[in-house]
């Protein structure tokens, strides 16, 4: 079992994004997933807790109250509103980024440089930090701009 998100479905195949690094596409035939609820939906499940998630991520915080470091990390994601859902889950909330970091190269992915750390907090007061990409970030928030942009232009019309 892999850690992949459906970026595109047909009768014939399943395109996923393989640990945010590669698509990997597999035929339909040999694929079940268990769908919770549709795209839609869960967009506007999540969506008060990924605008929280965005404004917060922005922040940056000092390397001194960034907490310990975890490679617990499946909490992360390129898309603002599974990596909500996530956080909600797993009872965390992301509290901003911290570039004062000892980057690291991505194990799945040799040229990836993780050159930031996103902090999170539990619910006890705990605070952790995971590597992530600074190139994943800014790809996060201009897709979220755009978005946004897309739907003021949508609900004007």
């Amino acid at each position: 079992m892999a850690c992949a998100t459906v970026k595109a479905k047909n009768a014939a195949f399943v395109t996923l994004l393989v640990f945010d690094t590669h698509e990997e596409k597999v035929p339909s035939e040999d694929t079940l997933f268990r769908v919770e609820m549709s795209d839609g939906e869960f967009r506007r499940t999540y969506q008060k807790e990924a605008e929280q998630l965005i404004a917060n991520i922005q922040v940056k915080v000092p390397v001194y109250a960034i907490g310990t470091h975890e490679t617990w990390n499946t909490w992360l994601s390129h898309d603002p509103y599974e990596m909500a859902a996530e956080c909600k889950k797993n009872k965390i909330q992301v509290l901003g980024h911290c570039t004062d970091i000892l980057p690291k190269r991505s194990l799945l992915d040799p040229a990836l440089i993780l050159d930031v750390g996103i902090c999170a907090e539990f619910g006890n007061g705990e605070k952790i930090w995971c590597h992530w990409s600074s190139g994943a970030l800014k790809q996060m928030l201009a897709s979220w701009k755009t978005r946004a942009e897309r739907e003021d232009g949508n609900s004007q019309k």
